[in-house]
Protein backbone atom coordinates (compact mmCIF):
# COMPACT_ATOMS: atom_id res chain seq x y z
CA UNK A 1 0.00 0.00 0.00
CA UNK A 2 1.35 3.43 -0.85
CA UNK A 3 0.32 7.04 -1.16
CA UNK A 4 1.45 7.52 -4.76
CA UNK A 5 -2.02 8.01 -6.28
CA UNK A 6 -3.73 9.62 -3.30
CA UNK A 7 -4.00 13.26 -4.21
CA UNK A 8 -5.13 15.07 -1.08
CA UNK A 9 -3.45 15.27 2.32
CA UNK A 10 -6.78 14.48 3.98
CA UNK A 11 -7.12 11.21 2.06
CA UNK A 12 -3.51 10.21 2.77
CA UNK A 13 -3.91 10.97 6.49
CA UNK A 14 -7.20 9.08 6.72
CA UNK A 15 -5.75 5.95 5.09
CA UNK A 16 -2.50 5.94 7.10
CA UNK A 17 -4.46 6.39 10.34
CA UNK A 18 -6.21 3.06 9.68
CA UNK A 19 -2.86 1.25 9.68
CA UNK A 20 -0.61 2.92 12.28
CA UNK A 21 -0.95 3.88 15.95
CA UNK A 22 -0.01 7.55 15.85
CA UNK A 23 1.01 9.28 19.10
CA UNK A 24 -0.31 12.64 17.80
CA UNK A 25 -2.45 14.07 15.05
CA UNK A 26 -0.84 14.79 11.69
CA UNK A 27 -1.91 16.95 8.75
CA UNK A 28 -0.16 15.27 5.81
CA UNK A 29 1.54 11.97 5.03
CA UNK A 30 3.39 9.95 2.42
CA UNK A 31 3.90 6.23 2.84
CA UNK A 32 5.17 2.91 1.50
CA UNK A 33 3.72 0.05 3.53
CA UNK A 34 4.28 -3.67 3.07
CA UNK A 35 2.54 -6.34 5.15
CA UNK A 36 2.92 -10.01 4.20
CA UNK A 37 -0.52 -10.71 5.71
CA UNK A 38 -2.19 -7.83 3.88
CA UNK A 39 -4.16 -4.95 5.35
CA UNK A 40 -7.72 -6.29 5.46
CA UNK A 41 -8.56 -6.86 9.13
CA UNK A 42 -11.75 -8.73 8.15
CA UNK A 43 -10.08 -11.17 5.73
CA UNK A 44 -10.33 -14.90 6.29
CA UNK A 45 -7.07 -16.50 7.49
CA UNK A 46 -4.99 -18.03 4.70
CA UNK A 47 -3.35 -21.22 5.84
CA UNK A 48 -1.48 -21.70 9.09
CA UNK A 49 -1.28 -18.53 11.20
CA UNK A 50 2.25 -17.15 11.37
CA UNK A 51 3.93 -13.99 12.57
CA UNK A 52 3.55 -11.11 10.20
CA UNK A 53 6.49 -9.70 8.30
CA UNK A 54 6.11 -6.05 7.45
CA UNK A 55 7.95 -2.87 6.57
CA UNK A 56 6.30 0.48 7.14
CA UNK A 57 7.97 3.64 5.88
CA UNK A 58 6.18 6.94 6.21
CA UNK A 59 6.57 10.66 6.75
CA UNK A 60 4.03 12.81 8.57
CA UNK A 61 3.60 16.53 9.16
CA UNK A 62 2.91 17.37 12.82
CA UNK A 63 3.00 20.49 14.96
CA UNK A 64 6.47 21.41 16.20
CA UNK A 65 5.43 20.66 19.77
CA UNK A 66 4.37 17.10 18.82
CA UNK A 67 7.57 16.02 17.05
CA UNK A 68 9.25 14.37 20.02
CA UNK A 69 6.13 12.36 20.93
CA UNK A 70 7.15 10.22 17.92
CA UNK A 71 10.59 9.46 19.43
CA UNK A 72 9.50 8.15 22.85
CA UNK A 73 11.33 4.96 23.81
CA UNK A 74 14.00 5.47 21.15
CA UNK A 75 17.63 6.50 21.56
CA UNK A 76 19.25 9.35 19.66
CA UNK A 77 21.91 8.20 17.18
CA UNK A 78 24.85 9.88 15.48
CA UNK A 79 23.17 9.72 12.05
CA UNK A 80 22.77 13.22 10.59
CA UNK A 81 21.98 12.52 6.93
CA UNK A 82 18.45 11.73 5.81
CA UNK A 83 18.37 8.01 4.86
CA UNK A 84 17.62 7.03 1.25
CA UNK A 85 14.23 5.46 2.15
CA UNK A 86 13.15 8.78 3.72
CA UNK A 87 14.43 10.85 0.81
CA UNK A 88 12.40 8.65 -1.56
CA UNK A 89 9.22 9.42 0.43
CA UNK A 90 9.96 13.13 0.43
CA UNK A 91 10.60 13.15 -3.33
CA UNK A 92 6.99 12.11 -4.07
CA UNK A 93 5.68 15.63 -3.38
CA UNK A 94 8.72 17.76 -2.55
CA UNK A 95 6.66 20.91 -2.12
CA UNK A 96 4.97 19.37 0.97
CA UNK A 97 8.16 18.40 2.80
CA UNK A 98 10.48 21.32 3.48
CA UNK A 99 13.11 19.98 5.87
CA UNK A 100 14.22 23.15 7.64
CA UNK A 101 16.86 23.09 10.34
CA UNK A 102 18.84 20.16 11.67
CA UNK A 103 17.57 16.61 11.41
CA UNK A 104 17.89 14.25 14.35
CA UNK A 105 17.79 10.45 14.17
CA UNK A 106 16.43 8.06 16.82
CA UNK A 107 16.38 4.28 16.74
CA UNK A 108 15.70 1.09 18.64
CA UNK A 109 16.19 -2.58 17.98
CA UNK A 110 14.63 -5.58 19.64
CA UNK A 111 14.41 -9.20 18.53
CA UNK A 112 12.48 -9.20 15.28
CA UNK A 113 11.87 -5.45 15.13
CA UNK A 114 13.89 -2.45 14.02
CA UNK A 115 12.59 1.12 14.35
CA UNK A 116 14.16 4.34 13.13
CA UNK A 117 12.75 7.85 13.27
CA UNK A 118 14.29 10.91 11.66
CA UNK A 119 12.81 14.23 12.77
CA UNK A 120 13.06 17.86 11.73
CA UNK A 121 11.72 19.59 14.87
CA UNK A 122 11.59 23.10 13.40
CA UNK A 123 9.65 21.91 10.36
CA UNK A 124 7.37 19.50 12.23
CA UNK A 125 8.35 16.61 9.97
CA UNK A 126 8.71 13.01 11.19
CA UNK A 127 10.04 10.15 9.06
CA UNK A 128 9.51 6.69 10.50
CA UNK A 129 10.53 3.20 9.43
CA UNK A 130 9.53 0.02 11.23
CA UNK A 131 10.67 -3.41 10.07
CA UNK A 132 9.07 -6.46 11.71
CA UNK A 133 10.42 -9.93 10.91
Amino acid sequence: MNSDNINTPEQRVALLRTVINAPTNFSDAEFELFNANGFDKNAEPRGIPAPSTWTYEFVVKVTNTDVFNWTEGLEQTAVTKLPAWAQKLMDKRKQHWSTEGEGVCYASQSPGRETSVFVYPEAGIVFKRVIQN
